[in-house]
């Protein structure tokens, strides 16, 4: 029987980030995303109303606060330069959210939990009879 599978070591996908301010992040590639990751992904956890994705002066696309941290897909806006994601102050429209966390939201003011890079991989896989 042939070998049905190679063993692949994958690579980092390095993303470059600097924060701007408590509400704002740069994001921009360090380097050309390989081929063989099919997308970078920044999962966003923060605290505030919602998050916006800004490139240039134009905004890309949000995520509503709702708890969960937002999954961003950044490989097919990095070709065009660099993004920021800027967060908003709380907005009292929004509902679905414990009394405890819009308050402790509101007293703080919107602000990053945490930025984690996650790349997802591309592989072929060549079956042979």
């Amino acid at each position: 029987m042939g070998q049905l599978y190679g063993e692949c070591f994958p690579k980092e996908a390095r993303i470059a980030h600097k924060k701007l301010a408590t509400n704002e992040v740069e994001i921009g590639s360090a380097e050309a995303i390989p081929a063989y990751i099919n997308d970078v992904f920044v999962k966003v956890d923060y605290r505030g109303g919602q998050a916006e994705l800004w490139q240039g002066e134009k905004l890309k696309n949000d995520h509503l606060f709702n708890g969960v941290p937002w999954l961003l897909g950044v490989k097919n806006y990095l070709p065009y330069g660099q993004i920021r994601v800027r967060l908003a102050a709380w907005n009292d429209n929004i509902t679905g959210i414990s009394s405890e966390v819009v308050e402790r939201m509101k007293a703080t003011g919107p602000s990053f939990n945490a930025l984690e890079v996650i790349p997802q991989y591309k592989i072929s896989v060549k079956i042979e009879p």
